[in-house]
């Protein structure tokens, strides 16, 4: 079986910290998402805001 690996970038964007935190929320739901598929996921860098959010992930 042939494993594929993909590498995803989320980025707040314009909007400042709703963005941000929007981002936080985008990135959850993909992990969690990711998990109940058995897949593994990894950060391989992180901005993050000081409310919990995301500047830049990937």
């Amino acid at each position: 079986m042939m494993t594929k690996k993909y590498i995803m970038e989320i980025r707040g964007a314009a909007g400042g910290d709703e963005a941000a935190l929007f981002a936080g929320d985008l990135f959850n739901m993909y992990q969690k998402y990711a998990e109940a598929q058995g897949w593994k996921a990894e950060v391989l860098e992180a901005n993050v805001t000081g409310i919990g959010g995301y500047k830049k992930l990937s």
